[in-house]
């Protein structure tokens, strides 16, 4: 039981952090800051790897009491100790903040993709403007820029 609440208490604080990374890496997008990404994700991925070790031991204390080993397994564990109010907050509170990360999540998603659609339009453009100004074709033939030179125009 005090297992349990430990591991819940634990989860809640690096999913904390986790949320806390996702507003770091919402800033930087909104800022347009590409540079603060990598490291922001590099931790992401440590929180994580962190979340599911716990989520495994979670799953082996619920797997000792005959529960099933996900979250429905821990419901059951709480509804078998209706007294623990403790357990019930910690559950509650750490349910909350895994929704709160996967909202962020997904918002920050949103803004990679606009920001990844207004750079391939970027691209797009810049890729017309060198196929414009370009003195030799891709097969190494020079191209005429017709229309570009004043004798084009006589």
């Amino acid at each position: 039981m005090a297992d349990l609440l430990a591991l819940t208490r634990k989860e809640s604080l690096l999913v904390t952090r986790f949320v806390a990374l996702l507003r770091q890496e919402q800033e930087a997008l909104q800022r347009g800051d590409a540079t603060a990404l990598p490291a922001l994700t590099t931790d992401k991925a440590k929180l994580v790897d962190e979340l599911n070790t716990l989520a495994i031991q979670r799953n082996k204390t619920l797997e000792l009491e005959g529960l099933a080993t996900d979250s429905a397994g821990m419901s059951a564990w709480l509804q078998r100790n209706p007294g623990d109010k403790t357990a019930h907050k910690a559950w509650s509170d750490l349910l909350a903040l895994a929704r709160q990360a996967r909202e962020l999540h997904e918002q920050n998603n949103q803004l990679l993709t606009l920001h990844l659609r207004e750079t391939n339009e970027a691209l797009s453009v810049l890729q017309q403007e060198v196929r414009k100004s370009q003195l030799y074709g891709p097969d190494g033939q020079s191209s005429p820029l017709t229309g570009n030179r004043i004798i084009d125009a006589a």
